[in-house]
């Protein structure tokens, strides 16, 4: 059976929400609070399948992976249901704990039960199948990607967190939420068992789970090398997700399948009355393996082997009496001979993969605040080169010398290949500095494109690099905006902080004609103030963001940095001057 995705709708029963406020814990959203009676509510969702597993992905819940059901046998390997209970108090209602979420420190309670954006991969390649990628916003965003293959399984899930600020941000940790009803949670180098389910990941690429500390769900805490990451630099690691059914406790999950050697405390006495404790072995295969072959062997050294073929449909079972006593290891190997699995008793041991290291002084060093020559005396740092690169180009387009933006852009990615941003504010350059030919590729957008296939900005380019004419009707290039108004904002954020100042301009007036946001009027106001001569204009849009929709509330250092400079002239909702005051931090 090919993989297949499709869209479905999924009735939940839910809580009637109501904003109460904001908090520390909800900015830049608003607590939640819930209250009687519940509704029935029909979301979108989108659904991912093969032969034995079916994905159902929910991106109106955070873009959650909902439900994996194993159509091997009845029931889900976790998730699902029919009611969306969030709970109190209110400060952190807004978080919501089913499925699977990826997340990173503080983006959990905020975007859990926000809108996320998704597209389906059906790439044309040959090796591939189709996919579902979903993108949380955010300073860091974290795009995922859940994907299959026939005959197999398993659940891909890759992840990509992409620092999307011009400085460094936090990163001690990236967490995957998983709901998780077994508090029985063993842990090795490789794998985690949680009841109905294993995850397998490179070695080092977790900590130690918190399991058991939330109610209903295990935390994993993923690692990396310092405690930050960096001006536009990603971060990337994927595991597998293996249903387990059939097997009880496990002994070993890796890529080809999820196995269980059982030993008993002593021999088999057939003299006694009780039901014999036979040492047996099992082992559900994630793909097909004919001609296999199990090796057992017990204490004395001994080597014992018998023919098997593997299957994804059941549990293969050995009764392992017949060995003399005592079995101490299994091994499986395919037709060929290499090593499918090395199977140990269980243990509830578990060894920590790699040390916290401290933090860098430099973290948090913002290089706007740098002079030009500082800035290129900074180009030989190896923690700043990167951001100095990109303020260097950015000035150098606001002088007009898109030239040397180029040249600068280039020395970014040469150091940092990865970051989607630096090679769409390239391309953009490039365009408005006419430095490419008319019908020239623009090989910068491909690029971008490849890395972060649903990055908000490549879709106001594609409108951005339309012919100048405000249509009657919104444009339908940025309808899909309208999914995650907060799209709006990212992108003339992004564009003012490249200094493409008017084309900023030009996307706000039509974002407007979309959604009436607060925030894009306070962006326009501070664009208008830079011209000189226009303070109607600036105390019109200053006038019109207070009746205009808010959330999103503003959270990036840009925002505050132009809110700071509007407050000098004007006067702010008390809620916005409280953030700036830093009482939501």
């Amino acid at each position: 059976m090919p993989v297949q995705v499709y869209e479905d709708s999924l009735e939940l029963t839910v809580d009637v929400l109501e904003e109460n406020g904001f908090s520390p814990a909800s900015w830049p959203l608003p607590s939640l609070t819930s209250s009687e009676p519940k509704v029935s509510r029909v979301v979108r969702a989108v659904i991912l399948e093969n032969e034995y597993l079916k994905l159902t992905i929910v991106p109106e819940l955070g873009g959650r992976l909902w439900e994996v059901s194993d159509k091997r046998s009845t029931g889900a390997a976790f998730g699902g249901g029919s009611e969306v209970f969030l709970g109190s108090p209110a400060s952190t209602a807004v978080e919501y704990r089913r499925g699977l979420l990826v997340s990173t420190p503080g983006v959990h309670h905020s975007r859990s039960l926000a809108r996320a954006d998704f597209i389906v991969d059906n790439s044309d390649a040959e090796d591939s199948n189709p996919s579902v990628i979903i993108t949380q916003p955010g300073s860091a965003s974290i795009t995922t990607r859940y994907s299959l293959s026939p005959g197999d399984a398993r659940v891909r899930v890759e992840v990509t967190v992409h620092n999307r600020t011009r400085k460094s941000i936090p990163y001690e940790s990236n967490t995957v939420w998983i709901e998780n009803e077994h508090y029985n949670v063993v842990y090795n180098l490789d794998s985690i068992f949680a009841g109905t389910f294993c995850l397998n990941f490179e070695p080092g690429t977790f900590e130690r789970p918190n399991a058991g500390v939330w109610e209903e769900d295990l935390q994993l805490q993923r690692r990396v090398p310092g405690t930050t990451l960096g001006p536009g630099q990603s971060d990337s690691y994927s595991f597998y997700l293996t249903p387990v059914n059939g097997v009880g406790d496990v002994s070993i999950c890796n890529e080809y399948g999820v196995g269980l050697l059982y030993v008993p405390r002593k021999p088999v006495d057939e003299n006694s009355k009780e039901p014999p404790d036979r040492p047996q072995f099992f082992f559900r295969a994630s793909r097909i393996f004919l001609g296999a072959k199990l090796l057992i062997q017990n204490d004395s050294g001994a080597t014992f082997e018998m023919p098997v073929d593997l299957y994804p449909e059941k549990v293969h079972y050995s009764d392992l009496t017949s060995i003399p006593w005592k079995v101490v290891a299994a091994e499986l190997r395919d037709s060929s001979g290499s090593t499918l699995a090395r199977i140990l008793p269980p243990k509830d041991s578990f060894e920590p993969l790699i040390e916290s290291v401290p933090s860098s002084p430099r973290a948090n060093t913002c290089v706007r605040d740098f002079s030009d020559a500082q800035l290129l005396s900074l180009t030989s740092d190896f923690t700043l080169r990167v951001p100095a690169y990109l303020e260097l180009a950015a000035r150098a387009t606001e002088r007009g010398d898109y030239q040397r933006a180029d040249t600068c852009y280039e020395h970014a990615l040469l150091f940092n290949g990865d970051d989607p941003l630096a090679w769409w504010a390239k391309s953009v350059n490039r365009r408005i500095g006419n430095l490419d030919d008319e019908n020239a590729e623009r090989t910068e957008l491909l690029n971008a494109h490849y890395l972060s296939p649903l990055e908000p900005c490549l879709r106001a380019e594609a409108f951005l690099a339309q012919p100048r004419n405000h249509g009657k009707d919104p444009s339908p290039l940025l309808a899909s905006f309208n999914d995650v108004p907060e799209n709006f904002i990212e992108v003339a954020c992004q564009l003012i902080q490249a200094r493409f100042y008017e084309e900023a301009a030009y996307f706000i007036d039509e974002a407007l004609r979309h959604q009436n946001l607060g925030m894009l009027y306070y962006l326009h106001a501070h664009l208008l103030s830079r011209k000189g001569g226009m303070e109607m204009e600036v105390a019109s849009r200053v006038q019109m963001a207070t009746k205009a929709k808010f959330p999103p509330m503003p959270y990036r250092d840009l925002e505050r940095e132009i809110l700071t400079l509007i407050s000098e002239g004007h006067e702010l909702p008390q809620i916005l001057r409280d953030w700036l005051n830093g009482d939501f931090d």
